[in-house]
């Protein structure tokens, strides 16, 4: 695309009596310039447009399904703690429902079936809540891998240290990062 230059020189002798002189200088410069190439510039400098925005596209992309990872993440956050939420207070009006019908129980109002029944409420809710905190830790983990933020490891974590005390020195780095 840029013009070659070429400069030369040379001393020049001979041996010739014909020659008025005897040892010269030549000098030379020459410019070149394809011009196959001045044929083919608007065709290259579009090919080279497309390439950039085909990169700004693939950039505006990339960030976009980021930022998309990042919402989603989010809400699912959001909707896991209001169930979450739902369940506690499910469970906590369940707990004081088999305190009311254990009360009726000896009493002699209620009979022992609707105890049995209402205790078996009691244990679902309480699973109910505890799977509906594993979704919140998840929903909270999924927010931090679409911020690339990983969960650090404690200080004096080692490999040779037994399972059980790391679980509990993650467990507790954990507490720490993001009590719920």
């Amino acid at each position: 695309m840029i013009p070659g230059i070429e400069f030369g020189g040379a001393y020049n002798t001979s041996n010739n009596s014909f020659l008025f002189e005897k040892d010269w200088w030549n000098l030379s410069s020459q410019v070149a310039w394809n011009l196959m190439n001045l044929v083919r510039y608007p065709a290259k400098k579009e090919e080279l447009d497309a390439q950039k925005n085909l990169l700004d596209a693939e950039r505006l992309a990339m960030s976009m399904a980021v930022l998309t990872q990042v919402h989603v993440s989010r809400a699912q956050f959001d909707h896991a703690k209001r169930e979450f939420d739902t369940a506690t207070d499910y469970q906590s009006t369940q707990a004081e429902l088999v305190e009311q019908v254990r009360a009726g129980v000896k009493t002699g109002r209620i009979n022992e079936q609707s105890l049995i029944r209402e205790e078996m409420n009691t244990l679902l809710s309480e699973v109910r809540r505890d799977v509906t905190y594993a979704d919140l830790e998840n929903a909270y983990a999924s927010i931090a891998a679409s911020l690339g933020i990983d969960p650090p490891l404690p200080e004096n974590a080692k490999l040779e240290q037994p399972v059980a005390e790391l679980a509990k020195q993650l467990q507790a780095n954990w507490n720490r990062l993001h009590p719920l």
